[in-house]
């Protein structure tokens, strides 16, 4: 019996993405919305897994909404 593994994959490359090197980590790029709120996203163990630290908490839960919607 064969089973099948979808995999998905997320695009963080925006245009006013910036990348720099961390100690400890391949890469840490910092997403800017052009606004007052930033976004730091950084690879935790499995490049696979990462957090998103936003500024504030209503942003976080907007950005999670926005980032939900556009699943489906």
């Amino acid at each position: 019996m064969k089973t099948l593994q979808r995999r998905s994959s997320i695009n963080y490359k925006r245009p006013q993405s910036t990348i720099s090197a961390v100690a400890g980590l391949p890469a840490r790029p910092a997403l800017t919305t052009g606004s007052k709120h930033s976004a730091t996203l950084s690879y935790v163990h499995d490049p696979a897994k990462f957090f998103v630290q936003f500024d504030d908490e209503q942003q976080a839960l907007r950005q999670l909404y926005d980032t939900l919607a556009s699943l489906y």
